[in-house]
């Protein structure tokens, strides 16, 4: 079957050679986890949507990570096995599929999308307040099966005034098989935005986060 398996039960994702990998070598660091979803103990409201499916064993494990170097923000989600749109397929995961724009794929994008918009605020590296996605569009590479483990690795692409563009990518492992390409734009709100001055992206940007965006501007500027 592709795709990897992992142990059952919340926050066993912590013991996979590559998660393991991710944290020691790549500077990524939890931020959420599983356990403290069902125990209420993180800053997400106990109706949250990924804790309901915990709590009835749609997804297994959950493990949220973020690293400063890169600032990038992973979800990494063992799949339960009931899931599925088509047979032994994770729902909204088929290119072939009417409804590939809906499903749990894209819901594991979108809150990976604005995880990274949280601890990128925290950071400094975004303003305060809150963003809401306007727009997302994904691409499906591949069908995702029920029962494995994915990881879902989410960028900043760019600021334009209140809008944020995103990236992501959905694969088995990094650098593995990839399932599914997202973009998204998330807008800060008018009313959230006149409370402070408008944000200079040179003053809100780390100096990572700066260069990284230099380079792509200066990839897309050679390829034109």
């Amino acid at each position: 079957m592709t795709g990897s398996q992992s142990h059952s039960g919340p926050d066993s994702l912590r013991r996979e050679a590559w998660v393991e990998e991710l944290q020691s070598q790549q500077g990524f660091y939890p931020v959420v986890t599983a356990g403290a979803l069902l125990a209420n103990n993180t800053l997400l409201p106990p109706d949250h949507m990924f804790t309901a499916f915990l709590k009835v064993n749609l997804i297994r494990d959950m493990l949220c990570l973020f690293s400063n170097s890169t600032q990038q923000f992973a979800t990494i989600v063992t799949l339960g096995s009931n899931i599925c749109g088509h047979p032994k397929i994770c729902h909204g995961a088929n290119p072939q599929a009417l409804n590939h724009q809906t499903g749990l794929t894209a819901a594991v994008i979108d809150e990976t999308l604005g995880g990274l918009i949280y601890m990128l605020k925290r950071d400094g590296s975004l303003p305060p307040g809150p963003a809401f996605t306007v727009h997302l569009e994904v691409d499906y590479n591949a069908p995702v099966p029920a029962s494995t483990v994915v990881i879902c690795t989410a960028q900043l692409d760019r600021l334009e005034r209140r809008k944020i563009f995103l990236t992501a990518r959905v694969e088995d492992k990094p650098g593995g098989m990839l399932y599914a390409k997202g973009s998204a734009i998330f807008v800060v709100p008018r009313e959230a935005s006149n409370k402070e001055a408008p944000p200079d992206p040179a003053a809100t940007q780390t100096p990572v986060l700066a260069e990284q965006l230099e380079r792509r501007s200066s990839r897309s500027a050679q390829q034109a």
